[in-house]
C-alpha cells in the first residue's frame, strides 16, 4: 500500500486477444476495465500474457514462463461481466501478478482487506504517488489552484518526518519523475557527486518581468530540484504546445546557486543564410556560460531543421555551431 500508485473497483468489459509472436512480441489478453470507484493511477487494460514471446534469451523465457504457471492472476482468471477490486503499483510481485498489479481480489468472494476499500473511499491515491526502485521512494503532488505541492518520501512510511524533499511548485503540474542519470540535451549533469534530481512538469505563467526576458505569458516550465539539497538545479521554458519549441534555460551551481548556464532560443526572420542555412528565416540558440556568476563564453548555434517553429521537430538536438 505504501509503494502503491492507485486502487479501483472494475468491471471487465472488454477481452481482447492479441498475437505478436514470433515477432518481438507476446501472445497476450487485453483485459479493459471500467472502473467503478477509483483513486489514483488506474490502467485502461491488463496486460495478461499467455505465452513470451520476442527476441529475448532462451533462459528470459523460461524465468517469465515459470512465473507465469505461478500466478495468481492470469490471462484466464477474468471474465466478462465481473467486478473485481485491484491495487496498482510498480512494485508488485511477477511471481503472482502481471505487470502493475500487486493486489487482486474477486467482488463476489468479499475478502478485499478493508483498507483496499477506505483506501478508494479516501481517496487515497488522488496525490499522484509513483514509486522509486532506484531509492526505494515516493513522489507525489497535489494541486492547490495556482501552484503544487511536490514531496518526496520514503517508501515505508507515511509519516511526514519521512520526506526527504518537498517544494511549492507554481503552475500546473503535467509530471513529477525521479532522474538518477543525464535525460536532457541541455542539462550539464553534475559529476563531484551522485546527484537524483527531482524533475518537475508544469504549464505556468510569467509575470511581464521575469528572469528569462520572455514576454509575460504562459508557457511550459520545467524544473529540476536536487534531491538531496532541495536546491534547483536547471529550469527550462518552452511554447504552450505540444511540439516541444525552446524559448530559454538556465542552470545552477548547487555549491552557491550561482548561473552556469543561459541558453535563448528564438525564431528570426531574417540572417538564416548568413549563419549557414538554406533560407533566412532560421532558429537560433545563443549559449551564455558562467563562472562564479561571471560571464566567460557566448557561442551561437542554428538548428538544421527549424526555421519557423511549425516543424515537428525536437528542438533540443541537432544544433550547428554558427561561425564567426
Amino acid at each position: 500500500m505504501k509503494r502503491a500508485n492507485g486502487a479501483c473497483l472494475a468491471t471487465v468489459v472488454k477481452l481482447v486477444e492479441k498475437n505478436e509472436m514470433p515477432s518481438d512480441g507476446d501472445h497476450f489478453i487485453e483485459a479493459w476495465l471500467q472502473p467503478e470507484e477509483s483513486s489514483g493511477k488506474v490502467p485502461d487494460f491488463l496486460y495478461l500474457v499467455i505465452q513470451h514471446g520476442g527476441m529475448m534469451p532462451v533462459e528470459s523465457i523460461l524465468q517469465h514462463e515459470a512465473q507465469r504457471k505461478t500466478q495468481v492472476l492470469r490471462h484466464d482468471s477474468l471474465s466478462i461481466g465481473e467486478r473485481h477490486w485491484f491495487l496498482f503499483s510498480g512494485d508488485h510481485d511477477p511471481a503472482r501478478f502481471p505487470s502493475q498489479v500487486a493486489g487482486w481480489w474477486r467482488y463476489d468472494d468479499g475478502d478485499v482487506p478493508p483498507n483496499i476499500i477506505n483506501a478508494i473511499a479516501s481517496n487515497r491515491f488522488g496525490n499522484h504517488p509513483d514509486w522509486d526502485s532506484t531509492l526505494d521512494v515516493v513522489t507525489s503532488w497535489k494541486q492547490d489552484g495556482e501552484q503544487a505541492d511536490v514531496q518526496v518520501r520514503k517508501a515505508g512510511s507515511m509519516d511526514r518526518t519521512d520526506l526527504v524533499f518537498t517544494q511549492q511548485i507554481p503552475g500546473k503540474i503535467k509530471e513529477v519523475k525521479l532522474h538518477h542519470h543525464p535525460t536532457s540535451y541541455e542539462l550539464e549533469w553534475p559529476e563531484k557527486r551522485e546527484t537524483h534530481l527531482v524533475n518537475v512538469a508544469t504549464v505556468a505563467s510569467l509575470p511581464k518581468e521575469n528572469e528569462f526576458n520572455l514576454p509575460g505569458g504562459t508557457y511550459r516550465i520545467n524544473h529540476a530540484f536536487d534531491l538531496e539539497t532541495g536546491q534547483r538545479l536547471a529550469v527550462w521554458v518552452a511554447a504552450n504546445q505540444e511540439i516541444w519549441l525552446m524559448h530559454a534555460f538556465k542552470q545552477f551551481s548547487l555549491e552557491d546557486g550561482k548561473p552556469e548556464i543561459d541558453m535563448q532560443f528564438d525564431l528570426l526572420d531574417s540572417g538564416g543564410r548568413a549563419a549557414g542555412g538554406e533560407s533566412e528565416a532560421w532558429y537560433r540558440r545563443v549559449v551564455n556560460r558562467f563562472q562564479d556568476g561571471e560571464l566567460i563564453s557566448t557561442k551561437t548555434y542554428r538548428h538544421p531543421h527549424l526555421q519557423t517553429g511549425n516543424e515537428a521537430v525536437y528542438s533540443s538536438s541537432g544544433w550547428i555551431p554558427v561561425e564567426d
